[in-house]
């Protein structure tokens, strides 16, 4: 009767052992880091830094940032971003920059929260603000050279206007150097002669991620 109650119980355990290797075990799955981020911009961009100087003798003089087209004209890139959605692809370290006419792509470089090209590590996008915003940057100049020639420079007659793109934001000294319209302020000697900078900042938010 002993051994029969030692079999029984072995069978017992046996059975025990089978039922619960086939019983399937709930694992969760496995939580996926997003990789694609998808910024748009909100129509929100601010202006800082407005400032202009004028011959004679590189002077600043005060400016209403509301008249600022005034340099830059209505043809200009002066309110408006790059582009207005912005895909950072993680996976393939790719930046997207899109709008209604056209799409790049380039290879993509963050560090410290801040965007640029990796080609060479000079172009500048912007900024990462949290999880949520990102600001792209664009630092606009205008230079007005009139009238005469120097040792330096053989033009007679210089309007110009542009943004630079390796900049976070506008720099005064980037307006003089040995072959540029002026080299210093006191080389403003003209009344016509005039610098100006401002830098703009165009407001994204985070709509998509997967």
């Amino acid at each position: 009767m002993k051994s029969t109650k030692v079999v029984y119980l072995s069978l017992f355990v046996c059975f025990t052992l089978l039922s619960c290797e086939k019983e399937p075990i709930d694992t969760p799955a496995p939580e996926v880091e997003p990789q694609i981020f998808t910024y748009v911009y909100t129509n929100q961009h601010e202006t800082k830094d407005f400032n202009v100087y004028v011959g004679p003798e590189g002077q600043k003089i005060p400016y209403s940032i509301d008249n600022a087209s005034h340099f830059w004209g209505e043809y200009s890139s002066l309110g408006q971003p790059y582009y207005d959605t912005l895909v950072v692809d993680t996976k393939n370290d790719s930046i997207y920059l899109k709008h209604q006419y056209s799409s790049i792509s380039q290879e993509l470089t963050i560090s410290s929260d801040t965007l640029k090209y990796s080609a060479d590590g000079m172009l500048y996008w912007g900024f990462f603000v949290g999880d949520s915003t990102f600001i792209m940057n664009r630092a606009h100049y205008f230079i007005h050279y009139d009238g005469r020639k120097t040792d330096w420079n053989p033009y007679s007659h210089i309007g110009a206007y542009g943004y630079w793109r390796y900049h976070e934001e506008a720099r005064m000294n980037e307006f003089f150097h040995k072959n540029a319209r002026f080299r210093n302020l006191q080389d403003m000697t003209l009344p016509s002669d005039t610098i100006a900078w401002l830098t703009e900042y165009y407001h994204f938010k985070l709509v998509e991620t997967k």
